[in-house]
């Protein structure tokens, strides 16, 4: 499978991932302390799984290639570096005379290991580290019972951007495991508009439910682009696909509050932490 060039780089770059400099000869035989402030505690020093030690690590690590500020990259520990024709194999030369700070020598067998256990070890997306603790995160973690929807916009916890006839919204949220399902709800302007529904990211085979409610808590769905299945006595529009759409219609407009009730599921679990976002939007478009 030929190697995402900026996957690559991000591993490379971004990471910072060798714990080595270069040797320089000290100024002065006194020790020098170098004090650091944070407001927040150091979750790990370890720059692969750690999110809050990023003011740690230009100082303690470099990368082989370093990150210019613009699209580019320059030597750091590699001085050099070829591709293969296919784009496959990165074959990097490693500067001579790099020491770890304890003067242990940095040679290529250093760096080589540290990539491996990089890619072996390291977290994906999704896993937030606190603490000292590195999990999958999901800020949406109540949600996973039919009886517990996760309620992401409306007049109850201070959302107005959904009460009207357009609206947008976008979360994310991670599934854990083989048959997870998260559940949102969204109250909303009763109205006719038509509501579309997204997922992206992540790596796992999923279902999206969505439906309607009326005010009257009697069901308003009334189109959809997938098909009807019943859950837990209400009609859902199901989808296997990445996006889902519905339409909608109580009867009379009213300045009254419906509710969009969304699932997503995990049919097939890939990986051991699946993040992805959730697109809802309700638009004057067509839907069918």
């Amino acid at each position: 499978m030929k190697t995402n060039f900026w996957s690559f780089l991000v591993v490379m770059v971004m990471l910072l991932i060798v714990g080595a400099s270069f040797a320089v000869s000290p100024a002065s035989a006194k020790p020098v302390v170098l004090r650091i402030g944070a407001n927040y505690l150091i979750d790990t020093i370890n720059p692969t799984v750690g999110w809050k030690n990023w003011p740690l690590r230009e100082l303690w690590y470099d990368s082989p290639v370093e990150w210019t500020g613009t699209t580019n990259v320059e030597a750091s520990l590699a001085e050099s570096w070829t591709t293969s024709e296919d784009g496959k194999v990165w074959t990097f030369k490693i500067r001579k005379g790099i020491k770890f700070h304890d003067g242990t020598p940095c040679t290529a067998k250093e760096v080589a290991w540290t990539l491996n256990w990089i890619l072996k070890n390291r977290f994906g997306d999704g896993y937030r580290c606190d603490q000292r603790r590195c999990v999958c995160d999901d800020p949406f973690e109540v949600n996973d019972s039919f009886d517990r929807f996760a309620l992401i916009c409306g007049p109850e916890i201070g959302g107005v951007n959904c009460v009207q006839e357009a609206w947008g919204i976008d979360v994310q949220a991670s599934l854990h495991s083989e048959g997870d399902i998260d559940y949102y709800a969204i109250q909303t302007l009763d109205t006719w508009t038509p509501v579309f529904g997204e997922v992206y990211n992540g790596e796992s085979e999923r279902l999206l439910s969505m439906t309607y409610m009326c005010p009257d808590g009697w069901s308003g769905l009334t189109e959809c682009s997938g098909w009807i299945e019943n859950i837990n006595g209400i009609e859902f529009c199901v989808s296997d696909e990445s996006k889902i759409a519905i339409g909608r219609d109580c009867g009379a407009q009213s300045t009254k509050i419906g509710t969009l009730l969304i699932g997503v599921e995990a049919t097939e679990f890939r990986g051991d932490c699946d993040a992805y976002g959730l697109k809802i939007i309700a638009s004057y478009g067509q839907v069918f």
